[in-house]
């Protein structure tokens, strides 16, 4: 198995948030909306420049993602849906 480099997760996440925010017709606000956080947050989150792994999600806010989008962790953090859906 490939070595993860750090914070290589927390860039899938970001590039998987927008991809299966946009599969599922939702903008940024109504996701914000759902989760209970910020449309700011959102943004954030899928903003693919930036290191800042303060602004991460909490692990409440994790599992919520996981049950909107009927994903795994796995999906959500260490593969490219973006490829392979």
């Amino acid at each position: 198995m490939e070595d993860i480099k750090p914070f290589e997760p927390l860039w899938i996440f970001r590039k998987n948030i927008k991809y299966l925010r946009k599969q599922n017709g939702l903008t940024q606000k109504q996701l914000a909306t759902l989760l209970g956080v910020s449309e700011q947050t959102i943004y954030n989150w899928e903003r693919e420049d930036s290191p800042d792994v303060k602004g991460s999600p909490t692990l409440k806010t994790i599992f919520k993602l996981r049950e909107i989008f009927s994903v795994s962790l796995d999906d959500l953090f260490l593969t490219d849906l973006w490829n392979n859906l």
